[in-house]
């Protein structure tokens, strides 16, 4: 063996390479050999021979050859068609070439299949409006079909292309093998220029006409227009359709409707002689005022009764208003200084010396008279008014309140106390001066024994004097009777009950009348009277009486230590309403 071979026993064997191969046949002591030269020829390989696509109008070039082929040169016999490496053709159809290479021969087919793109065409150039677009399509699948603009890529995978600008718009076509491209150019149409102002104002009233600019097959207002011109009379936005070469335009302009100016000068008027009187016209933005026709400028100086006209611009736009102005005779008066007075007393009041038939009304009272009686405290405001001529002036009038001290007619003072009486100060309208006999001068007096204590008081209204009698009692057990009460059901002050400190073991309370009549009376401690009194008709307490005095008398009879003490009490007691 001059080659390495497997060992082992095998009716058949495939040298792995060229070289001398041995063979022994053996069958007990009995053996045969042999041997033969093996050359192993490498493969023919036609790598370039695969199936195409054979393009629209066009042709391919089948090729059979091995470019690593190094032995002898191969022979090549196409079906159908050359004895060479490489047959051209142009149909579709199943191709197959016998090769002969190297003592050996091999067999081998190629299918080349028609694509199915073909020429397209967009067709002709077209012109398009603006805002407007043409449709571009090709019946082939979404995937195979790209769209370019003046060379660069503005769509992909679609079947249709809208082309919306100026341009060269290319479709091109690939199945991935063959590619189909066509054109077509794209032209905008100018679009119509109407040359509409941004805006067009005119003023209140009146009306403004507009112009577009000739040359448009068609002019469509958005209100009543005539041709290029139209007229309009109401703010808003006006809108132009045009036609031009085909193609419609809009455009547009805003119509401002200017107010006139607002000018009043308010209602005709009088006004007292003597006084300045100036007109102001406030008109913002004004161009120009003018008074009268002559005289420019936002205020007016009247010196003389007669009508005045006034006129403003603004933004050219004019108004104009008047008024008539008129000079009284002023109804001047004078009250004088402010005045004070004491209670009950009344004051007359008048504006002295002003004009015949001039109208004064007073105020709080709203009274047209002069004069006027007044009696309560108050600012009196009297205006006088002649013609269009008001004069106005006013006083205070102050009226002191009534006095009354609001002492006690009796105290009760506890045996070894003291206390203080205080009196109710007087109006601090008028100076008051006090005194107390016994004490000193002033509102309050300090009481340690029994006796009368006499209060004064005195101003510019009169003088007052009342008497206070002092009781000095054992206060162990007291009973303390009221002066007064008021019987108006306000929850105050209501009911008159003398108040006590020890709970008696007897007890009588009574009132009577001025003439000695008793028309109350209870043994009840808690039971008061609320004002009520006979009628004289046999019922006892038919109706309540009315403000006065009554006469009381308390028994009351209290314990201490097993004795009984009596404690009488006699006096009046005023009934207020």
């Amino acid at each position: 063996v001059l080659d390495q071979i497997p060992q082992g026993f095998s009716a058949t064997f495939t040298p792995p390479s060229s070289g001398t191969v041995e063979v022994t046949v053996s069958n007990g002591d009995c053996s045969i050999g042999d041997s033969m030269e093996f050359n192993v020829v490498p493969a023919y390989t036609p790598s370039s021979l695969q199936d195409a696509t054979l393009c629209n109008g066009e042709s391919i070039t089948l090729d059979a050859s091995d470019a690593g082929w190094n032995g002898d040169a191969p022979a090549f016999d196409w079906n159908g068609g050359p004895d060479a490496a490489t047959w051209t053709v142009d149909a579709a159809g199943s191709y197959t070439v016998t090769i002969e290479a190297g003592g050996c021969e091999q067999v081998a087919s190629v299918e080349v299949a028609v694509s199915s793109v073909e020429p397209i065409d967009l067709g002709e150039d077209v012109e398009i409006c603006a805002g407007e677009g043409a449709v571009c399509s090709v019946d082939y699948p979404a995937g195979w079909v790209s769209w370019f603009l003046d060379g660069g890529l503005v769509s992909s995978n679609a079947a249709t292309y809208v082309a919306d600008a100026e341009g060269t718009v290319t479709c091109e076509v690939s199945d991935g093998v063959c590619v189909s491209t066509d054109g077509l150019e794209v032209t905008q149409l100018p679009v119509f220029d109407a040359q509409l102002p941004l805006s067009v104002s005119f003023c209140e009233g009146e009306t403004a006409t507009v112009n577009a600019a000739p040359g448009a097959a068609n002019y469509d207002w958005s209100v009543n227009g005539a041709g290029a011109s139209v007229v309009v009379d109401a703010p808003g936005v006006i809108q132009l359709t045009t036609t031009y070469l085909g193609c419609e335009a809009t455009a547009s302009f805003t119509a401002v409707e200017v107010p006139l100016p607002v000018i009043d000068l308010g209602p005709d008027f009088g006004v007292c002689e003597g006084e300045a009187v100036v007109l102001e016209a406030v008109v913002p933005g004004a161009d120009w005022i003018q008074w009268n026709g002559l005289q420019f400028g936002e205020t007016f100086n009247v010196y003389g009764p007669g009508t005045i006209a006034v006129e403003a611009s603004v933004d050219g736009c004019t108004n104009t208003d008047e008024i008539a102005v008129d000079f009284y005779p002023s109804p001047e008066f004078d009250l004088g200084p402010d005045q004070q007075h004491c209670f009950g007393q009344s004051v007359v009041l008048e504006a002295l010396d002003v004009p015949a038939n001039t109208e004064v009304t007073w105020w709080p009272n709203n009274v047209q008279a002069n004069p006027i009686v007044v009696n309560s405290t108050a600012t009196y405001v009297a205006q006088a008014s002649l013609g269009g001529c008001v004069y106005t002036d006013s006083i205070s009038v102050a009226f002191a309140a009534p006095y009354a001290p609001g002492l006690p007619e009796a105290f009760e003072l506890c045996l070894g106390q003291t206390a203080v009486l205080t009196a109710d100060p007087a109006d601090p309208l008028f100076t008051t001066w006090y005194a107390w006999e016994p004490g000193g001068n002033g509102l309050s007096v300090e009481v340690d024994h029994e006796g009368t204590y006499v209060f004064s008081a005195g101003n510019a209204c009169g003088t007052w004097n009342q008497t206070v009698e002092v009781a000095v009692e054992d206060c162990d057990c007291s009973v303390f009777v009221p002066s007064a009460f008021t019987p108006n059901n306000d929850g105050r002050n209501d009911r008159f009950i003398p108040q006590m400190s020890c709970e008696p073991v007897d007890y009588s309370f009574e009132l009577l009348d001025r003439w000695g009549v008793r028309f109350f009376y209870t043994e009840d401690p808690n039971e008061g009277w609320i004002g009520e009194v006979p009628d004289g008709e046999g019922d006892d307490r038919p109706f309540f009486g009315q403000q006065d005095l009554y006469i009381y008398r308390v028994v009351a009879v209290f314990e201490a230590n097993g004795v009984a003490r009596h404690q009488v009490h006699t006096g009046q007691v005023l009934l207020l309403r």
